[in-house]
């Protein structure tokens, strides 16, 4: 009798140990699925140079179903996922995470004529050699210098700038980017010129807008515009320069 009380009492401590041991098991479980799960870490990364949403959008391409979070006001974003995952981020943010290259935009708006009244005019240095093959594939006879307005700015951004003597002009560019090769796209260059003197309209005289790749050091024509009455053409050139 005692004998069969001695098993009962071993039999009901094995259930309940067992018992104890599968609640463990579903606690641990049902905090996994609340939290992170076994073997996942979560880090904040800090991004020094670029935007932070801009190095979320791209690793969002690499990393699959785990979503960054990102905070524009700490510029810094952070993950929950497993350490290979990390790893990876790691490598693309040490890539992507680059201080922004400068560039520099100098422009030269000339006034192409269809007939020489006097001497030519002087031009500057370096875009002789482009306006002489302009003329050659134009009607125009001579050029006239209007204005040469330069810019600086950073890959990745845009840029605008306004001003002018006797030609109002505002030149904008939505964005500026630099390929592996070293050349640059810009996007949506728009450029918008007007008669500035008394008496002259308001609307504007030649209106060009375009987009186009160049490489640094590179002179480009990036075209002609009739100007309004007169039978005058605005040429526009844009020389870039990258700044280290």
């Amino acid at each position: 009798m005692r004998v069969g009380k001695r098993v009962c009492w071993i039999v009901l401590a094995l259930c309940a140990a067992f018992t104890g041991l599968a609640l463990a098991q579903q606690v641990t479980g049902q905090n996994q699925e609340q939290g992170a799960p076994a073997g996942w870490e979560t880090t904040i990364y800090q991004i020094s140079h670029q935007n932070v949403h801009a190095v979320r959008q791209l690793l969002e391409g690499f990393i699959g179903d785990y979503e960054p979070s990102a905070s524009a006001h700490f510029n810094t974003m952070t993950l929950t996922a497993p350490s290979d995952v990390h790893a990876a981020v790691r490598a693309l943010i040490s890539r992507y995470d680059q201080p922004a290259r400068g560039i520099e935009l100098q422009f030269h708006l000339l006034k192409g004529k269809r007939k020489e009244d006097g001497p030519p005019p002087s031009l500057p240095e370096g875009i002789g050699s482009i306006v002489g093959e302009v003329a050659s594939l134009t009607a125009f006879k001579s050029f006239e210098l209007i204005a040469s307005p330069s810019v600086r700015t950073q890959e990745g951004r845009g840029v605008a700038i306004s001003g002018g003597a006797e030609l109002k002009f505002e030149i904008e560019i939505q964005n500026l980017r630099l390929q592996k090769d070293g050349r640059m796209q810009v996007h949506q260059l728009h450029i918008q010129a007007g008669a500035r003197h008394a008496g002259a309209p308001r609307r504007a005289a030649a209106t060009l807008q375009t987009s186009f790749e160049m490489a640094d050091q590179e002179t480009v024509v990036l075209g002609t515009t009739e100007l309004q009455g007169g039978g005058d053409a605005l040429v526009i050139l844009v020389t870039a320069r990258l700044i280290d």
